[in-house]
């Protein structure tokens, strides 16, 4: 079991940049990664800039951006510093993110250009930066409350990391509070049952503000040195197909709406294009036969690495579970909620059980 001296975030990561330092870390696909050692200079600029403008432990801090590095890059910024992070979905309307920023009490903001706008003048923040290059965008007239560069000292367990508006409420969005224990106990106990190692390359395609990407997608992997690639736009099959071409994952976590557009789409079509095949298909013998040479292709079409697919968020359709196994895909199916941090089972990679959302960590 992966062991970590203290159950925060800053522990876990700064024992990956002293075992990784070397080591690719994270990128867009197609961009040379920066190495651990990169980012974690990265992220010491930022906490240095956070502190400069008065932001200090406890304080809220919202991220409001695509996925991109920089994304990560703020996160552990403020995390590390004791600060708490708001991450907000992308989709989220202009009223939900007012809502988010005045019921956490935010007070500064990262933001993707294009969401700038939303967040400008938005009591009570202070300080908005834009995500892309970190320069500062927008502060409220007379600076910072509390100016310095006062040393801070390293969260501990207990201490709040995250606040998470989930959108499945009625009426407005509710906050998830999740503390630095919440998450990397999670992280350290779901690496049990979903090994990596630092050979492994991921592909980021679910929205890092979801917990179930920033736990299982962010923290699990860069725990043990993996690479991540952060796909650009919507994770259509052809971005998907083009981005896993290019960035040759060993590791996918997705939702299996995805998976299944991927066979309904690409799969079948071919299947059922000629009489005899399809009448073949429903014999399970020669299903089996025809799902395992599209399976052969199916990898070598996503980069030829794939090593397995981690779905969570929804149960995979039958049909698809049936055409990952017969393939000789690997994958792997869990359950979790935002509340949980997120995840709670997780069925065993080599020991799937069709139907199945696994079993429990600890």
């Amino acid at each position: 079991m992966l062991q970590v001296k203290r159950l925060t975030i800053d522990a876990l990561l700064e024992q990956a940049f002293e075992r990784y330092g070397a080591l690719p870390s994270i990128a867009s696909v197609g961009e040379k990664p920066m190495t651990y050692s990169e980012l974690n200079q990265a992220v010491r600029d930022r906490m240095r800039d956070l502190t400069r403008n008065g932001i200090r432990p406890g304080d809220r801090v919202v991220i409001l951006s695509e996925n991109c590095p920089n994304w990560v890059i703020a996160y552990f910024a403020v995390t590390f510093l004791g600060a708490v992070a708001i991450p907000i979905l992308p989709g989220f309307s202009e009223e939900n993110i007012r809502h988010i920023v005045g019921d956490s009490g935010a007070v500064a903001a990262f933001a993707g250009a294009r969401f700038l706008p939303r967040v400008q003048g938005v009591d009570p923040l202070r300080t908005v930066w834009n995500i892309e290059d970190f320069s500062k965008a927008w502060s409220r007239p007379g600076g910072p409350d509390r100016p310095g560069d006062a040393q801070q000292a390293s969260p501990g367990p207990k201490d709040l990391a995250v606040i998470i508006y989930t959108s499945g409420t009625t009426g407005h969005s509710k906050g998830v509070m999740l503390t630095h224990e919440n998450i990397v106990y999670d992280v350290v106990h779901s690496l049990e049952k979903f090994p990596l190692s630092s050979d492994d390359i991921f592909l980021s395609i679910l929205p890092l503000s979801h917990t179930f990407e920033a736990t299982g997608g962010l923290l699990c992997p860069l725990a043990m040195g993996v690479r991540i690639y952060y796909m650009q736009g919507l994770p259509t099959p052809k971005n998907l197909l083009s981005s896993m071409e290019t960035a040759r994952p060993t590791g996918v976590l997705t939702v299996p709406l995805v998976m299944d557009k991927i066979y309904r789409k690409r799969i079948l079509p071919k299947i059922q294009a000629k009489a005899a095949t399809r009448t073949l298909y429903r014999a399970p013998l020669f299903r089996k036969l025809l799902n395992r040479v599209a399976g052969k292709k199916l990898i070598q079409s996503l980069g030829g690495r794939l090593r397995f697919f981690m779905f969570g968020g929804a149960a995979l359709n039958g049909d698809v579970e049936v055409f990952l196994r017969d393939a000789g895909i690997s994958y792997s199916t869990g359950y979790g909620m935002t509340e949980t941090s997120p995840i709670m089972t997780i069925n065993p990679f080599g020991r799937v059980r069709v139907g199945s959302c696994g079993q429990p960590i600890p």
